[in-house]
């Protein structure tokens, strides 16, 4: 992954492959509190599974399509936050869905 500020998101690899590339489907965001709170990004589902330790936000194109507007993203693009580990994450978003 690369480590990038808000300032040279425009110039992030991964950030463009998502936006720009059909194929990618995934982009990761966490945020290394270790490191001054510096975002990570990429491409890659298995940085979410190996590393539990971040808090990170996923987005997810339903389709393999280059992210062309406004309505496009909010139609086909699902974000999740994910916060400790992907398991208790998973959990949590069940009981807030399915607990009374």
């Amino acid at each position: 992954s690369v480590r990038a500020d808000v300032d040279h998101l425009e110039q992030n690899e991964y950030a463009n492959n998502f936006l720009e590339d059909s194929t990618t489907l995934t982009l990761v965001v966490s945020r290394n509190t270790l490191e001054g709170d510096a975002l990570e990004f990429t491409n890659d589902l298995s940085a979410v599974v190996n590393n539990s330790q971040h808090s990170r936000i996923v987005f997810v194109k339903r389709t393999e399509e280059i992210v062309s507007n406004s309505e496009y993203m909010e139609n086909n693009i699902l974000v999740f936050q994910m916060l400790g580990s992907p398991v208790s994450s998973l959990y949590q978003t069940i009981k807030a869905v399915y607990a009374p």
